[in-house]
């Protein structure tokens, strides 16, 4: 799935085969990408990404767009 957000461009794949978790999802805008794994309470997990992260008591600040993306598909944290 494609969608634009701030006028960029950005890519969701969404993975539901995976040992470790619910769902794997992978979102893409340019150069920068982020793999989360989404546990069974709907909790994101950061596997793997680009940017430099902050981690705030064990929430992650993630940027916008992948905020957009991930309220979009009703999850509403990410954790480290």
């Amino acid at each position: 799935m494609s969608e634009k957000i701030d006028g960029r461009k950005v890519t969701t794949q969404l993975y539901t085969a995976s040992r470790d978790w619910e769902a794997v999802i992978v979102i893409k805008r340019g150069n920068d990408q982020w793999t989360l794994g989404i546990d069974d309470e709907a909790v994101a997990h950061v596997e793997e990404t680009t940017a430099t992260v902050t981690n705030l008591d064990g929430e992650i600040d993630a940027p916008i767009w992948v905020e957009e993306v991930m309220l979009s598909m009703e999850i509403e944290r990410v954790e480290a």
